[in-house]
């Protein structure tokens, strides 16, 4: 194989510096054939191991803007979140009718106030918890 490249078209001073390295390095390759070749294949062979292993870059995390704008598709997940805020509104709706049980009883007790006390606790969580899941939907 004959080399076409034409070094002394080159304009700046460094031109005769890499005459000399560019024959320097052909004459290594014609001298040792064979083990260019196994370098300039391991070299390879090497480059695409790490290309696909050590050196691949783990996801960036996105900007809090990019997140308002994603939207999640249609899936179980959301059809799951959809159930268990129905299951909340549900137990909201049995708290709430013995809630209104224990209020419209003419006396009440220090075990019903302890009770309706209890009571209005878990339905403010459980509207918080509605409240919150609203708020991740798309």
């Amino acid at each position: 194989m004959k080399n076409t490249l034409k070094l002394n078209r080159l304009p700046h001073s460094g031109s005769r510096q890499l005459g000399i390295l560019a024959f320097k390095f052909r004459q290594l390759l014609t001298e040792y054939p064979k083990g260019s070749l196994a370098l300039m294949s391991a070299t390879l062979i090497t480059s695409l191991i790490l290309c696909f292993t050590v050196l691949r870059h783990p996801k960036s995390s996105p900007s809090p803007t990019s997140l308002k704008l994603e939207r999640k598709p249609v899936g179980i997940s959301q059809i799951g979140g959809a159930l268990t805020a129905a299951s909340a509104l549900s137990q909201v709706l049995v708290l709430q009718s013995e809630l209104n049980g224990r209020l419209s009883a003419k006396h009440i007790s220090s075990q019903d106030s302890a009770r309706v006390k209890q009571i209005l606790a878990q339905i403010k969580i459980l509207q918080s918890n509605i409240l919150s899941d609203e708020k991740d939907k798309p």
